[in-house]
């Protein structure tokens, strides 16, 4: 006798067979059909693209030797998403690429070409300055008839371990992710490590014969669109970062378990590097014996340093991280991050100065960084020299930068200190808003048909001179002054008047002075002058406030501005407006403005000071109106009348 419990799952096996072979053929068809007819409606709001998939396979062989496959497709929606359509895989000795191919679909998923070696170009990743065996395979299918899918499949191996790719296969803003998976394979007695962010889902795990196989998958991730200062793009999007325990690259064997292991890995791999010539050991003794202190010493050595070498980068295989030895920068008078870094600590420590080779992840803005996951998240190498509570930072790779100065490239971000007993997690200095001051000074005369002759002398300090500085070093007068047309916030002028003089003090300053004629400055009606006073820093930011604010806000530069500027009024005008101050204050920043009237003089000083660090996003909408009561503000006009 049969149950009927059992009739009952016969008779759903029957009428769900159907179904559940449909789900089966849909799931199959869906990594393989590019139609863009079908995408759900969710994934094309704000994107630009959206990716179809992407299967990641990395199989790790051993501590030196892994494969990886990585296939994807994309859908170009725009013209905005057309970038996103390029394939550039960058590759070199340790990182081999085996095959590529590519494909690319219509908006109705039809192959319509198939890519061919041929069509890929293969070019040097060199650039002027640097020498090393870096090359990018680059490709474009050129199609601009959207919506359009391309599909690219590259097989690549990796020879030496020092690092591991990351899977994130949401790298953009406005690009919106299908599905994506990811697949680790590796051998049950090595040590990898991981650390997924913005990923609640936890890998599938498969135990083989000899290795474990490791399985994250991710679907249906909508476009964000990019807002204002956002934090980096890396804290937001999901992500799996992996890393090996050991490690070996070209024979050279190591362990990343900490920071310490890390580090004690580039000591040995940097160590009995410092060997200087005899005679650089006498200049040495000359420059630095009658010198008092240690920063004394090290300002003198570092600017030896900067007078007799120049930088220029070497990368070729494991040179990437090991540098030339000091006898050769010595004698040839140039060398990369590495190695100027290591010339600089050798010359140091032959005047009995400890210093530290110290790793660094540079760039314009902080950095992404991982405290806690202990890797290669590193691209630069700068010195420290510690000096009880004065420690002194040291950029090499410059001619020109201030000696204990940074600036925006390498502060306010993690670095590891080498030396024999390891790797030491540190922080490289915070420029305060106080120190990042731009302090302005305008005096002007205003004449009777609307023309300005003014005056203007500016102080830079910290890092609102770094891209000033560079562009004094490396720009002709012309190219200076079309520097200036960019900044002014001016219609009709013309300057007549242009130069600058450098500061090397602990917070470097350039102060530039410059004579500047303004045509039409005041309006004239009837009887009546009006104009602006605020002449030269008006902020021109508006916030919107119509959509909720998706993340945090992360302001990364904290600055103080102040505007002085008088202004000498016709003798025959008198003030009509009433002058009112303005203050407004929250825990951004604060503004201030004051208006005065003395004799024939109108005396105008604003002051803005913008705080540096994350900030919630419930206090945006504060914010954006902040910045409208400022905007409005920064143009407010006085009135004079001409008496009779």
């Amino acid at each position: 006798m049969i149950k009927k419990v059992n009739l009952h799952i016969i008779f759903l096996q029957i009428i769900l067979l159907p179904i559940i072979l449909f789900c089966s053929t849909t799931t199959v068809f869906a990594q393989t059909d590019y139609s863009s007819l079908f995408l759900p409606a969710n994934l094309k709001k704000n994107a630009n693209a959206v990716k179809r998939y992407q299967n990641t396979i990395l199989e790790i062989k051993s501590n030196s030797y892994a494969t990886l496959k990585t296939t994807y497709a994309i859908t170009i929606l725009n013209n905005l998403g057309a970038n996103y359509a390029s394939l550039e895989e960058r590759y070199d000795k340790l990182y081999k690429i085996k095959n590529v191919d590519g494909y690319l679909y219509d908006a109705f998923g039809k192959k319509i070409k198939t890519l061919k070696n041929r069509d890929i170009n293969d070019i040097s990743g060199n650039s002027s300055n640097f020498q090393d065996d870096e090359r990018i395979k680059v490709h474009n299918f050129n199609y601009a008839t959207y919506p359009y899918t391309v599909e690219y499949s590259i097989e690549s191996e990796l020879n030496g371990i020092f690092y591991l790719p990351t899977f994130m296969p949401l790298n953009y803003y406005n690009v919106a992710l299908q599905q994506a998976s990811f697949t680790v394979i590796y051998p049950k007695n090595y040590g990898l490590r991981y650390k997924p962010l913005n990923l609640t889902a936890q890998p599938t795990i498969i135990t083989l014969k000899d290795n474990l196989q490791l399985t994250w998958t991710l679907a249906n991730i909508e476009a964000l669109n990019k807002e204002w200062n956002a934090e980096a793009f890396q804290n937001i999007a999901p992500a799996v970062h992996i890393a090996p325990t050991d490690f070996e690259i070209q024979s050279y064997k190591g362990n990343m378990a900490t920071w310490k292991a890390f580090g004690n890995f580039i000591y040995e791999l940097n160590k009995n590097r410092d060997i200087l010539p005899d005679n650089i050991k006498q200049t040495v003794l000359n420059l630095t014996q009658n010198l008092p202190t240690i920063k004394d010493k090290t300002f003198a050595l570092y600017n030896y340093l900067q007078q007799n070498t120049r930088y220029i980068s070497k990368q070729l295989g494991i040179g990437g991280w090991q540098t030339y030895d000091a006898t050769s920068v010595a004698l040839k008078g140039f060398g990369d991050c590495k190695a100027l870094s290591n010339y600089m600590v050798s010359l140091l420590k032959m005047a009995n100065i400890k210093a530290h080779y110290t790793l660094i992840n540079a760039g314009e803005k902080p950095q992404f960084f991982m405290a806690d996951f202990p890797s290669n998240q590193f691209n630069h190498i700068i010195v420290c020299v510690p000096n009880n509570a004065d420690t002194i930072w040291l950029e090499c790779t410059s001619q020109n930068i201030a000696p204990a100065y940074l600036g925006s490239f390498t502060a306010n971000r993690y670095a590891l200190l080498i030396d024999n007993t390891g790797g030491t997690l540190t922080r490289t200095p915070i420029y305060t808003p106080k120190q990042n001051s731009q302090i302005r000074k305008i005096e002007a005369v205003l004449n009777t048909d609307g023309l300005l002759n003014a005056t203007v002398t500016t102080i830079y300090s910290g890092e609102q001179q770094d891209d000033l500085q560079q562009a004094i070093k490396s720009s002709t007068p012309t190219e200076l002054l079309t520097n200036i047309n960019q900044k002014l916030n001016i219609s009709s002028y013309e300057i007549t008047n242009l130069s600058y003089k450098e500061f090397k003090t602990a917070i470097p300053a350039i102060t530039e002075q410059l004579n500047i004629t303004i045509n039409n400055f005041a309006s004239i009606t009837g009887k009546r002058l009006y104009f602006t006073p605020n002449i030269y820093n008006k902020t021109n930011l508006k916030l919107l406030t119509n959509e909720p604010r998706i993340g945090n806000l992360n302001n990364i530069f904290g600055y103080t501005d102040v505007d002085s500027v008088i202004i000498t009024i016709p003798s025959n005008y008198t003030l009509e407006t009433t002058l009112l101050p303005k203050t407004f204050t929250n825990l951004f920043g604060s503004y201030t403005t004051t208006i005065t009237h003395i004799g024939n003089k109108l005396i105008y000083v604003r002051s803005i000071t913008i705080n540096a660090g994350i900030f919630s996003k419930a206090v945006y909408v504060t914010i954006a109106n902040w910045y409208q009561d400022i905007y409005k503000a920064d143009r407010q006009m006085v009135t004079f009348i001409k008496q009779e």
